[in-house]
């Protein structure tokens, strides 16, 4: 082939055309920059830019020490570490799935899944939870699962009778009717008798999200945020005005936004 390995300059020479690569010696042994642009050759001397090698034994030995984690994650931290090399994916891979442990204690292979939901109209179903503005004042927030229509109502107090009255006034008595279904936390406050005699005199179906599936309600919970925020900004750009109109505005301002699927609540309702 006619190429010299010069192992004091730490180069390969070509002989015939005198074209040189640079080689850099890790671990005892030598290795040939294939990514040129990542060394600069300076009066001989070679000079890396950020590029650090890590041999397949010394990722085996960092993935055993970090617990046997998912490639992925194994990969980032090596990138925030310094390790750009583009091989580490591929040979972190191999070793996970080579890995007896992982084999063992690994998930169950993913499945595409997909709910087909029945079509429900606006009022079906609504979900209502009870969240805290301004660090203690209580709110009664009421969604529609259907087209993710809000309603908020300041409370008195966290008793059952407040709380049906609260979502009487800002949605049984202003909208179309008493909903299909009531969804709610496991709340003694939402189980309560009384909540639920009230209910049922309006021909109300309730249904109480069990402690184990918190998640299933998170629907509601989600839109805390963004209402919690348009209230701040309401409050601090128009604080002489009342609470209670501040928080209608701030639900107004929700309901007229566009929603992820690009979808008005207002509209639809």
């Amino acid at each position: 082939m006619g190429i010299i390995f010069d192992n004091i300059e730490n180069m390969l020479i070509h002989k015939s055309t005198g074209i040189t690569h640079a080689v850099i010696r890790r671990f005892g042994h030598a290795f040939l920059m294939l990514q040129q642009n990542k060394v600069q050759i300076q009066n001989n001397n070679i000079i890396e830019k950020h590029f650090k090698y890590l041999t397949e034994g010394d990722l085996n030995r960092l993935h055993r020490r970090f617990g046997h984690p998912s490639v992925a994650c194994l990969h980032k931290i090596l990138q925030e570490a310094g390790h750009n090399d583009p091989d580490n994916f591929k040979t972190l891979t191999n070793i996970s799935a080579h890995c007896k442990h992982c084999q063992l204690n690994g998930p169950a292979p993913f499945r595409f899944k997909f709910k087909l939901k029945d079509d429900k109209n606006f009022n079906h179903t609504i979900l209502v939870d009870i969240m805290y503005l301004e660090g203690n004042v209580l709110t009664l927030h009421v969604i529609d699962e259907a087209t993710r229509y809000q309603a908020a109502r300041f409370l008195k107090d966290v008793s059952s009778q407040s709380i049906w009255q609260a979502l009487r006034l800002c949605w049984i008595d202003v909208y179309v009717g008493p909903p299909d279904l009531i969804i709610h936390e496991a709340g003694t406050n939402f189980t309560a008798k009384d909540f639920q005699q009230n209910a049922v005199s309006l021909a109300i179906r309730t249904k109480c999200v069990p402690v184990e599936a918190a998640h299933s309600i998170g629907l509601v919970e989600r839109y805390h945020g963004p209402l919690r925020r348009a209230y701040s900004i309401i409050s601090s750009e128009l604080d002489t005005i009342e609470k209670s109109l501040k928080l209608q505005m701030a639900v107004k301002a929700i309901n007229d936004t566009a929603g992820p699927n690009g979808l008005v609540p207002t509209l639809l309702v």
